[in-house]
């Protein structure tokens, strides 16, 4: 599986979507490598506008950790 996703570490991101949109699983796979974070953060700071709840994010440990504002 990592041979077939390193072929797209040079894609650009719209190559990269226009593959996901085909069913790509390895275009799939590097794009969310690739945004992950940005969406966990995204995610969980729209939460937290909405909810009384303060979220933190262990990259260390891959985990998010919920607390009451």
């Amino acid at each position: 599986m990592k041979n077939k996703i390193d072929q797209y570490t040079d894609t650009d991101d719209e190559k990269l979507f226009a593959l996901i949109e085909q069913g790509d699983e390895g275009a799939f796979t590097r794009a969310y490598e690739r945004y992950h974070k940005l969406l966990l953060e995204k995610v969980l700071m729209d939460l937290e506008k909405i909810a009384p709840v303060k979220f933190e994010y262990n990259e260390d440990k891959k985990e998010v950790i919920v607390k009451m504002k």
